[in-house]
């Protein structure tokens, strides 16, 4: 009796390994538009603390690269303004709900971003929020335009406050490196 047992289990557990053995489908082609973020990339601009506030000189850089499948780009970013720095990371991916791409951001500075992403062409539309670790929520968006060969972007971030928006920074970026980093 214990060795059918055994047989049995011995069954199940090796009739399921295929199927957990199986590789997930590949991701379909729509999936190359958020390659356009993949890589080294180096912007420079302006950043504007607050609508009143003095434009500062903006530093930018980040490496995205995709997750193992190939359905996730992970991005680490370092934002340099006015003397302070900023690390953060960025996980970006397809929502299918929602039907548009989906960005998570958690910054050094315990600043957690959530946004919605869309690709027309070659432009990039986000719309998100910032929340700050003391409950504070700034609604923005972001408009990117990238140059055909997708090699270089401008990029514009508005945010919004008390019921009207203001521009928050303005940047011009290059990827370094060649192309794209390309799916796994």
């Amino acid at each position: 009796m214990k060795r059918l047992a055994c047989a049995v289990c011995l069954t199940v557990l090796v009739s399921g390994i295929p199927f957990r053995a199986q590789a997930p489908a590949r991701p379909g082609p729509d999936y190359k538009e958020l390659e356009a973020w993949a890589g080294n990339w180096t912007f420079q601009g302006y950043f504007k603390e607050s609508p009143s506030g003095s434009a500062n000189k903006l530093d930018w850089s980040w490496e995205g690269r995709w997750r193992p499948g190939g359905r996730f780009l992970e991005i680490h970013g370092v934002l340099k303004v006015a003397g302070n720095e900023d690390r953060y990371l960025e996980i970006l991916g397809y929502d299918p709900q929602k039907g548009a791409w989906v960005g998570y951001v958690f910054h050094d500075s315990g600043i957690q971003e959530v946004y919605a992403c869309t690709f027309d062409g070659l432009t990039c539309l986000e719309n998100g929020e910032d929340r700050s670790p003391d409950g504070k929520v700034l609604r923005w968006r972001h408009v990117w335009k990238f140059s055909p060969d997708r090699m270089s972007v401008s990029g514009i971030c508005e945010a919004e406050a008390d019921g009207s928006w203001w521009t928050v920074f303005e940047v011009k970026g290059a990827r370094s490196g060649g192309k794209e980093a390309k799916r796994p």
